[in-house]
């Protein structure tokens, strides 16, 4: 029993390093926050009108740009097509650090409108269907909230990862070599 202890420990102590797991880890994240960008952005273009309705209820509701309610149906089509090709290039990987920030900084906007429709009311009226996936699935304002709010923090921690291999452990001196 204790040689097959100390064998297990060997192979994991040896057999797989961090940074395999920090590689599989991004990998893995890279894969889901491309499946769902994809996906939401092909639910939305299936049901365009749907995504175009919702996105002027946020305008109307919460700020008022007539530029935007004009030019409606263009910025609708833009974001369906950045959402897919956001999702292509997490899951190819292809310029992965600029790729995360920008899919944190597509997040930090859907977060903030989520946030908005889901804690505070406008004279009583909220949106009820976030528009997220289109008209496939509907989400209550509090579950978009919480969906926005988790891929935030996966997205933030898989460019946390991607950048920690810049960042050193502190030497034994005490300093910390950058």
């Amino acid at each position: 029993m204790r040689k097959m202890n100390s064998s297990i420990k060997q192979i994991f102590s040896n057999g797989i390093s961090k940074n395999k797991y920090r590689f599989i880890l991004i990998r893995f994240f890279s894969y889901l926050l491309g499946v769902v960008f994809i996906f939401s952005g092909f639910t939305k273009l299936m049901s365009f009108n749907y995504f175009v309705d919702k996105l002027v209820q946020y305008v109307d509701l919460y700020f008022y740009i007539p530029a935007i309610i004009e030019y409606r149906e263009v910025l609708s089509y833009c974001i369906c097509i950045l959402e897919i090709v956001l999702g292509i290039f997490l899951i190819i990987y292809i310029r992965n650090s600029i790729v995360s920030i920008i899919a944190i900084l597509f997040l930090l906007v859907f977060t903030y409108f989520t946030a908005i429709n889901c804690f505070f009311s406008i004279s009583g009226q909220r949106i009820e269907s976030c528009g997220c996936f289109g008209d496939v699935v509907t989400l209550s304002p509090f579950w978009s909230f919480i969906k926005s709010t988790a891929l935030l923090i996966i997205s933030s921690i898989k460019w946390v990862l991607i950048k920690k291999k810049y960042i050193s452990v502190p030497l034994k001196s005490g300093r910390v070599k950058y």
